[in-house]
């Protein structure tokens, strides 16, 4: 999620925005911290087309372990 948002160059700022919360909030979501709600997950299906896994961080192909890959924290503001 953190290098889809970079690559399209949108920042947490931006997105906390468009989804009507903090970007401390969203910032906490993107590094893991913590979790990603219906709601939120809803809007970035309907808004970007991006599905629950992608945003869950599970790895593309690995539908059977339902592992996590290992999330890299960043001071949140």
């Amino acid at each position: 999620m953190k290098e889809w948002l970079t690559i399209r160059g949108i920042t947490y700022r931006r997105l906390a925005s468009e989804m009507g919360q903090s970007a401390a909030s969203v910032c906490k979501k993107v590094n893991g911290e913590v979790g990603w709600n219906r709601n939120d997950l809803k809007f970035l299906k309907q808004r970007y087309g991006l599905s629950a896994d992608f945003v869950l961080g599970f790895k593309t192909g690995d539908t059977t372990t339902g592992e996590l890959p290992a999330i890299r924290k960043e001071a949140c503001a």
